[in-house]
């Protein structure tokens, strides 16, 4: 192989590396070198020579098929505009073919976006990429000035409830459980004595009147002349 003789023609380590390398190459690799190793009469290539053969051969190929594909799906996700701008430019050199038109740059950009921008930066037509990355930035910025605000109201809604309010004058109103807070004590009604009812007009005993007497009839009896009488019914 002439271009492992030329490797070694050099000599020292550079020499040593290049023996190795074309040595390892196989099928299409092995093919394409000895194509190369044609175009020159003597066949005599340095390591870096080769490097820069090879990379631009296979390396770089399938890197840009690759970043081809990145460039493809990239998003902005929970990057900063600024972050994905970096990302997207990085990217777009392996894939000039999704991006060879203005137009088709700045619509690829604002596809990539977070959904809410693409919702509002969408019907501005816009065809220009540095525009199109000028409006993204203004947005994101004036989105988080908004989050920022609505976070400070938050967070004060949080720390004033109902238990910081103070009562009026300074001083703390009574509490009832059962009537509630601040009502003024209402005197209770209070129940009339019931007159006790006096004795018995016909036998002078209490708790019924002459009205009620069950000795009404023929005259009061008292307990002695009952009594009386049932001793004498006895002695019969």
């Amino acid at each position: 192989m002439q271009a492992t003789q030329g490797g070694g023609n050099h000599g020292g380590a550079a020499g040593d590396k290049l023996l190795l390398a074309t040595f390892q190459l196989e099928k299409d690799a092995r093919a394409w070198w000895e194509s190369v190793e044609a175009t020159r009469a003597n066949g005599q290539f340095t390591w870096n020579e080769f490097k820069e053969a090879f990379n631009s051969k296979y390396f770089s190929q399938r890197v840009q098929e690759k970043k081809a594909a990145e460039f493809a799906a990239l998003k902005q996700r929970s990057l900063s505009v600024v972050d994905y701008k970096a990302q997207f430019s990085r990217l777009a050199r392996y894939a000039e073919h999704l991006v060879n038109t203005e137009r088709m740059k700045a619509k690829r950009f604002l596809n990539g976006l977070k959904p809410q921008y693409i919702t509002q930066l969408a019907p501005l037509d816009i065809q220009i990429y540095a525009e199109m990355v000028k409006k993204a930035q203004l947005l994101e910025d004036a989105t988080d000035f908004t989050d920022r605000i609505k976070g400070k109201f938050v967070k004060k809604e949080l720390t004033s409830g109902p238990s910081s309010i103070k009562p009026t004058n300074g001083k703390k109103r009574p509490f009832n459980i059962t009537e509630g807070p601040s009502q003024e004590t209402k005197p209770k009604n209070s129940i009339p004595n019931t007159p006790a009812k006096s004795n018995c007009k016909h036998c002078d005993k209490p708790g019924h009147t002459a009205d009620e007497c069950w000795r009404k009839v023929g005259g009061c009896e008292t307990e002695e002349d009952t009594y009386t009488q049932e001793d004498g019914n006895d002695q019969e």
